[in-house]
């Protein structure tokens, strides 16, 4: 294929399956029997390809399988070099994992960023710049179609085999041929490209076999390996959303306030936020659309907007608040802030962005700095996984008179929010 050889010459292969009728006549003109042979291919399931390419560099070999929406392909000697890569598409996404030398030549990028994400699969979606190339090939439909012969057509004829083949040779920029069965079905059997200096063959067999291509455990976004700024913030905020629980524990300072510090377990829509002001503490729980509370009295006024006798009262007691009715309002100022898309916003709300790298711990992390881009955000430092998916690892940041700081952890691990077996009404409370 075009990975393999220095030229890009489209060198796939078509997939299919067993009888779809029978006919012993021989096609009539080149363009019928390259129109049954389409047809035939897009009516099977699966495909076995492999292909052998010389290129300016040297010789490569690919060897794939591949359905009508997913494929897995393994290529060796890119550009007669010793790289090699494995291609897997899953989901209108496109996963490479390779040697550094083949990653540099698959991917272009430098020998140090292929260095740095060999051996780690890395996941390229529909919209990047690399996503149709290194597709081509892994769906049935893409394997035929970048592997007709075009330009002047003419039939080869048959073969005195035990299978008969009819073969049809295209000349244009490139010299081309395709082989295939020409009696019942006719399903391709081999295809071979040429032009100066560069050329392919290959074969098709094991139509209609079971094919089953997974996307891997981890991935590391495209975006990542490139080191775009806005990719690297754009990919974290992406894998973020994507999980379903989430351990924050963060620090703030601000000013006369003092320091607060909050420890934040989110499931689905359910949420646990523990806050220390000052060695005053407050315990909230959301679960059903509705908040319940337990604090000390400092933090039940501010919070809940009691009055002191009330927060006595009620202190160290679980109080109800439904998301419903007159205490609506309330309980949205409750939860505000208290999603995972409303903290991975306040965590990567940042201009002017600077990207780096680094080891912490044995872990590689890829760090994102930047100014804020509101007067109510504070973090300037965003460090997230570089290997794997890049879920977030810690922030921090500054302003005059502020600062904040925190890290997540426990990623998608069980977590049980669980509402009190007894609590108090809030209208109750005020009375």
């Amino acid at each position: 294929m075009r990975r393999i050889v220095a030229l890009a010459i489209a060198l796939s292969a078509v997939a299919s399956s067993s009888a779809c009728g029978s006919s012993s006549r021989p096609p009539s003109t080149p363009k019928t029997a390259l129109a049954s042979i389409v047809a035939a291919a897009l009516a099977q399931t699966s495909v076995h390809w492999t292909e052998e390419g010389d290129g300016l560099a040297g010789r490569g070999t690919s060897t794939a399988d591949v359905t009508a929406s997913s494929g897995a392909e393994t290529i060796d000697h890119l550009h007669g070099r010793r790289g090699s890569v494995r291609i897997r598409l899953v989901d209108d996404t496109v996963y490479v994992n390779g040697d550094s030398d083949g990653l540099a030549v698959l991917l272009g990028i430098t020998p140090a960023h292929a260095k740095a994400n060999a051996g780690e699969w890395i996941s390229i979606p529909k919209d990047d710049k690399h996503y149709a190339r290194l597709a081509d090939g892994l769906t049935l439909a893409s394997v035929i179609h970048t592997n007709l012969p075009t330009g002047k057509l003419k039939l080869v004829g048959t073969a005195p085999h035990a299978t008969r083949i009819v073969g049809i040779g295209g000349t244009s920029w490139m010299t081309s041929s395709l082989t295939a069965r020409a009696t019942g079905a006719p399903l391709p059997i081999a295809f071979s490209h040429s032009a100066s200096m560069v050329g392919s063959h290959g074969s098709f067999s094991k139509w209609n076999e079971p094919v089953h291509v997974e996307a891997p455990a981890t991935s590391t976004p495209i975006a990542i390996v490139h080191g775009s700024p806005q990719g690297v913030l754009a990919s974290i905020v992406a894998a973020t959303l994507a999980q379903k629980s989430i351990h924050l524990e963060s620090t703030a300072v601000s000013g006369p306030y003092g320091t607060t510090k909050y420890v934040v377990d989110l499931s689905g829509d359910s949420v646990s936020e523990r806050v220390d002001y000052g060695g005053s503490k407050l315990h909230l729980v959301v679960v059903n659309d509705a908040a319940y509370v337990r604090g000390d009295p400092l933090l039940l006024e501010q919070r809940l907007g009691l009055t002191q006798e009330q927060a006595m009262k009620y202190a160290g007691k679980w109080i109800w608040i439904p998301g419903t009715g007159d205490t609506r309002g309330l309980y949205a100022e409750l939860i505000h802030g208290l999603s995972l898309a409303s903290i991975i916003r306040r965590a990567t709300s940042m201009k002017n962005l600077e990207l780096s790298r680094r080891t912490e711990h044995g872990m590689p992390l890829v760090v994102v700095r930047g100014t804020p881009t509101s007067p109510s955000v504070h973090v300037t430092e965003l460090q997230a996984r570089a290997n794997g998916t890049p879920l977030p690892v810690a922030f921090s940041g500054s302003l005059p008179g502020a600062a904040t700081s925190g890290r997540f952890s426990r990623w998608n691990e069980p977590v049980a929010i669980r509402f009190p077996s007894s609590s108090t009404p809030i209208a109750v409370v005020r009375r």
